[in-house]
Parts: C-alpha cells; structure tokens; sequence
C-alpha cells in the first residue's frame, strides 16, 4: 500500500478547519479537565485535555510543558502514564528502540539524575485532526553531575492521540544535537 502525501491539500485542509473553528467559536485553547494533588488543590492536567474541534497549538504545547513537569519530578510512573499503551520511545541517552516496558524501565533510570529538568528552547506544532498532533523541536535536558549542572542540547519529536478523552504520546524520538562542525572550502 502506498501513502501520498499532499502538502497543498493538508494546508488547504488545515486553512479551511481554521477557518471553521475561529467563526463556530472554538479557537479558544482546549480546557484541561481539573484534577486533585495530594495536597488536595487542585492543578490542570495536560494529559486530560479533552475538546469536540481540533486542539489549538497552545493546548499541545501544554501537554510537553506536562511532560518536562513530569520529568522534573523524577517519578518515572508519572512520565510513563502520559504515553499509549503502545508508545514507541527513541530515547536521548540510549540507543535502543524503546516499547512500553522498556520505556518505564528507561526513565527509572533517567531520572535518578539529580536536578533533572528540560527546558524546550523551540517548538513546531502541528495539528493534523481532531485525534493528532505533533510538536517537534529543540530542548536541553540539564542534570547535576559531579556536583556541576550539564546540559545537554537536544532535539526531539512527540507524536500525541487522542485515546478517549487523553492526549496520550504514541510516539517520540529524541537525539542529542550534533556538534556545529565547520564546512571546508570546497564543501557544501
């Protein structure tokens, strides 16, 4: 079987649902369904972002902005309950093709590095239906090593569906930069 893909079609498509959403009312950003925190106040959960038209760009940014808290907490159950059930992983400092499982087992150990946040620097969303979207982009993961922060530049891509009323990642590839490299005369 053999998939086409037609840019002028998809932002032909992409235009005309915009254009819909804005005069129907809807291009407000998603509303995140409330949920309770130990402390009992409650917080939005990114990961319950639930709406009837297409979600807005603000609305996927918020479910990576979820993704580097739940990082940042280094509860590596947290991080695992935002992707699918069959979520494919191309982790950042492993060169594995990581499956559900190996997932989890991959941020039980990520995150016994202290300090561990990520800051997304650049962002490309896009909205390919009601049930897809993408955020691809650049972050840097920082950590505390030997008593010193690192930072590692990277660049990732997240793939989020719809299950029900959950945003949920099904795929997501992230890879250390490569290093600027000079081109010599005579190169390209």
């Amino acid at each position: 079987m053999t998939i086409q893909f037609n840019r002028n079609h998809f932002i032909v498509r992409s235009c005309v649902a915009s254009a819909v959403a804005i005069v129907v009312g809807f291009a407000a950003p998603m509303q995140a369904m409330p949920s309770k925190t130990t402390s009992g106040v409650k917080e939005t959960s990114a990961k319950t972002i639930y709406a009837e038209t297409m979600p807005s760009a603000a609305a996927v940014e918020a479910l990576g902005t979820a993704w580097g808290k739940a990082l940042a907490s280094r509860d590596p159950h947290k991080i695992h309950a935002l992707y699918d059930k069959e979520a494919v992983l191309l982790a950042t400092f492993t060169n594995e093709l990581d499956t559900p499982t190996e997932i989890h087992n991959y941020f039980v150990g990520l995150t016994k590095r202290e300090g561990l946040q990520v800051q997304f620097d650049e962002q490309n969303i896009r909205i390919l239906d009601n049930d897809t979207a993408t955020n691809s982009g650049l972050y840097t993961f920082s950590f505390i090593e030997n008593g010193k922060r690192v930072f590692v530049p990277a660049r990732y891509t997240f793939v989020y569906a719809k299950r029900g009323n959950d945003w949920l990642i099904i795929e997501h590839h992230s890879s250390v930069r490569p290093e600027k490299t000079e081109v010599k005369s005579g190169q390209k």
